[in-house]
């Protein structure tokens, strides 16, 4: 992976974070996650961080709801790592939305 790959993934995956922890006015909680680590032959990142709104997914892909994004963000991440054969999930619910990423090392 590139160091432009590595810096637009991270970019990227914190731009989204903070983003979402700014939103969260009036919430006690504002908090991001960011772990990154190896398991076995992998490098995992996982990154966490609140939620101030109810996802919205549409045609199967996460919306910005923030006037004049396009929600380009996490996409460019999951053509980074499928780029590089790795994996990209993501969970959310009403708090916290999480993204993992693993790739072999």
């Amino acid at each position: 992976m590139t160091d432009i790959e590595i810096t637009s993934l991270f970019s990227n995956l914190l731009d989204n974070a903070i983003e979402a922890c700014e939103g969260c006015e009036g919430k006690t909680l504002k908090k991001i996650i960011l772990r990154i680590h190896r398991h076995q032959d992998y490098i995992v990142i996982n990154l966490k961080n609140n939620l101030p709104n109810p996802i919205v997914i549409a045609d199967g892909t996460i919306k910005s709801t923030k006037e004049g994004h396009k929600g380009l963000g996490l996409k460019i991440v999951k053509e980074i790592v499928e780029r590089h054969d790795g994996c990209l999930d993501y969970e959310y619910d009403e708090q916290w939305f999480t993204v993992k990423i693993s790739f072999q090392s």
